[in-house]
């Protein structure tokens, strides 16, 4: 019960900051211009979710699994995405010089590439936190960090009022926070991440975590497509409005993460040990993130005019007609996420891959299609349409995983003296 209350305390303070930069910038900058850096921090996390290469998902599942291993797991990790990290910064530049972005706009892009980069290294070394139990030291990282993100954001957005200034401080916060989680890395394991272990350990860190690099970037990349095409179908202002409402449900989406993170590790020592994970096991899982998965979206459709309302301002009220879509959306994402850790538990990350394909090409069919008539009051929609078909799709692999396995384990036992 602790690890569950330094989790949700975690995640509560991630989602707060959230939200309160996301005031700070809305405010501040203007539905345009909010907009527009919101679409620059969605291309920018494809590209950090590339140099994760699954490594995240691969080191939860490993480290939960064998905790005292750790160290050279996370040393394979991180030198494998700094390779990774090194290559797609050099093609995110050429690729810059090649657009039409003024050359004043430039270098606070680089600013924002950079943050997101490193926010994904923080990402990272914190997963060893998490699936070896150091959940109240998580918490304390993440608690002052934060606030220290929160503060330079708020006093760039309120002092300067100007997004290079602000993306100055974003990157600034995100360093610290890297560096932070780094040095409490080494303390905990003892070992250096990023001292060399030859080429050989890191391709096989990449071979291994391949499964879950497919489906990593698959889930992620699908989910940041909702900005960056309602920018370019609608433009800045609709990018802005949608993201405003966007913005407080990706708060709240790390609580699926940090479920994932309570229950990845336990699914898999079951596995490992061969121990059956028994009907009540799975029906546990569904349970806690269907129920948090409901709280939260009540919480949208209550909160959210008055969140509108208070703290927005009248130039984002457009956002009041998106709430119940995102409260809609939010209750069936975590009831995917729920058996998509089943899933990942069993090493089944292929099948999540074939249900991501499957959601994300629905939800970018109707996207193209829809919104240029309907406007971006279907976005959240078309959103949750997309996630059921996630659903169906997992909980038909899901369940042909069970049969198999029951299969498998009948044979085995008649074959036995």
């Amino acid at each position: 019960m602790t690890d569950r209350i330094f989790i949700l305390l975690t995640m509560a303070i991630r989602t707060t900051v959230a939200i309160g930069t996301l005031i700070i910038l809305a405010r501040t900058l203007g539905v345009a211009d909010y907009g527009f850096f919101a679409t620059v921090v969605s291309y920018c996390t494809i590209a950090a979710v590339i140099s994760d290469f699954g490594f995240p998902m691969s080191a939860l599942r490993e480290v939960g699994a064998e905790p005292g291993k750790a160290g050279e797991v996370m040393a394979s990790c991180m030198q494998a995405k700094c390779m990774l990290a090194i290559c797609i910064t050099v093609c995110a530049l050429l690729l810059l010089a090649s657009t039409d972005t003024r050359w004043d706009e430039r270098p606070y892009v680089i600013f924002i590439f950079l943050a997101v980069m490193l926010n994904s290294f923080g990402d990272l070394t914190l997963i060893t936190f998490r699936a070896s139990g150091h959940f109240r030291r998580e918490a304390s990282i993440v608690t002052w960090t934060s606030l220290v993100h929160f503060g330079l954001l708020a006093a760039a957005g309120y002092l300067a009022n100007d997004i290079s200034y602000v993306s100055s401080a974003y990157f600034m916060s995100r360093l610290i926070y890297a560096v932070t989680s780094v040095i409490a890395l080494r303390r905990i394991t003892g070992a250096n991440p990023f001292a060399w272990n030859g080429f050989g350990h890191v391709f096989g860190r990449v071979r291994d975590s391949l499964p879950f690099a497919v489906d990593s970037a698959l889930t992620n990349v699908f989910a940041q497509l909702d900005v960056i095409i309602v920018s370019r179908v609608l433009g800045f202002e609709a990018a802005g409005v949608y993201q405003a409402g966007a913005r407080v449900v990706q708060g709240i989406v790390p609580f699926t993460v940090a479920l994932a993170g309570v229950h990845i590790p336990k699914l898999a020592r079951l596995a490992k040990t061969e121990e059956p994970v028994l009907p009540r096991h799975r029906i546990q899982v569904i349970g806690e993130f269907l129920v948090v998965g409901l709280v939260l979206g009540l919480v949208l459709i209550l909160l959210g005019p008055i969140f509108t309302k208070v703290f927005l301002g009248p130039s984002f009220s457009e956002v009041d007609a998106l709430w119940i879509g995102f409260a809609v959306f939010t209750t069936i994402r975590f009831l995917a996420t729920s058996l998509g850790v089943q899933l990942v538990a069993a090493g089944q990350s292929y099948m999540r891959a074939v249900a991501i394909i499957a959601s994300g090409a629905t939800t970018v069919a109707l996207y193209v299609y829809i919104l240029p008539w309907a406007g971006v009051r279907a976005v959240p929609w078309i959103a949750a349409i997309g996630m059921a078909v996630m659903v169906a799709t997992y909980g038909a692999s899901l369940l042909r995983f069970i049969r198999k396995n029951r299969r498998f384990s009948a044979e085995r036992r008649t074959r036995e003296p």
